[in-house]
């Protein structure tokens, strides 16, 4: 893949770490912790250490889909930031990992997503096969119509049909007005199209509508900071956000403590930003967002 197909499937995959809601036949839970281990490592972007942890805990729940999605996940980050000499080794793996959780699981519309993402995403070298991604879609039709339709709109936008993938993100969201991956999805477009007072208005109506959800206010709070406007709002929904265990689906607090920060630096107040960044540090020390912004703030 070359520089331009790895930023559009960076951002692509991006929506992993989305906040899932679950279709049809719930996969069986796997310890909080260890997935919260892999996570760490991903933000850290330790991603020998995620695949190591992933397949460790693939290893210990060999029956769980979700526990190989996770294996393909760190798998799929792995082999984006790796040269071009071992991406398609590492895509390959990424790929077989998906297609071991769905046969783990055929109703886990969780991996039927991954797998259909990867296969309009890669490259045919790699195992790419939009046929083969439109036949995933169409199973994901028959468990979650939401969700198809939202990886529909993916894969028509990574096709550049705009038109088709915004129709179809929208038809996602009317289908499943609480589902926040929907929802997600069709900000995360409008941002990719510069198209910030839309995205805006989405999740400000979204709030509207409940202010108790705070999925919705963190996703202001991010679309607030690609937009560079709404940061005092967005300070707020973080601030609410962090109130409240996050679920372990959800954003977690450290990445919630180092967006406050990107937001209250914009706002003028550089020591409470670094104050959060620091924050953000002790909950998952290494953080490469974090580690990032905090070397910088403090040099300036």
């Amino acid at each position: 893949m070359g520089p331009r197909s790895l930023s559009v499937a960076a951002s692509l995959l991006a929506l992993a770490l989305i906040p899932v809601a679950r279709g049809a036949g719930p996969a069986a839970p796997l310890p909080a912790e260890k997935v919260t281990e892999i996570r760490a490592a991903l933000a850290r972007e330790d991603f020998d250490g995620a695949i190591s942890l992933a397949e460790r805990l693939a290893a210990s729940e060999p029956l769980s889909s979700v526990a190989r999605m996770w294996v393909g996940r760190a798998l799929g980050l792995k082999a984006l930031r790796s040269s071009l000499f071992t991406q398609l080794s590492w895509g390959k793996k990424c790929k077989r990992a998906f297609e071991e959780a769905v046969a783990l699981d055929p109703e886990d519309v969780d991996a039927r997503f991954e797998l259909a993402r990867y296969l309009f995403v890669a490259p045919g070298l790699a195992g790419g096969n939009h046929d083969l991604a439109r036949i995933q879609i169409g199973e994901l039709a028959k468990r979650n119509p939401s969700r198809a339709l939202m990886t529909e709109g993916l894969m028509k936008e990574h096709e550049k049909d705009l038109s088709a993938a915004e129709a179809a993100f929208r038809k996602a969201v009317e289908t499943a007005p609480v589902d926040h991956t929907s929802a997600g999805a069709l900000a995360s477009f409008l941002v990719r199209q510069k198209r910030f007072p839309e995205a805006l208005a989405f999740w400000k109506a979204r709030i509207d509508s409940n202010p108790a959800d705070l999925l919705a206010r963190y996703g202001y709070a991010r679309t607030a900071l690609d937009s560079n406007s709404g940061l005092a709002e967005a300070a707020e929904d973080l601030r609410a956000y962090l109130a409240v265990p996050p679920k372990p689906d959800g954003p977690t607090w450290a990445d919630a403590r180092w967006r406050l920060g990107l937001v209250l630096e914009r706002l003028g107040q550089k020591q409470a930003a670094i104050h959060e960044i620091e924050e953000a540090l002790k909950l998952i020390p290494g953080h490469a967002g974090a580690k990032k912004d905090l070397e910088r703030l403090r040099a300036a």
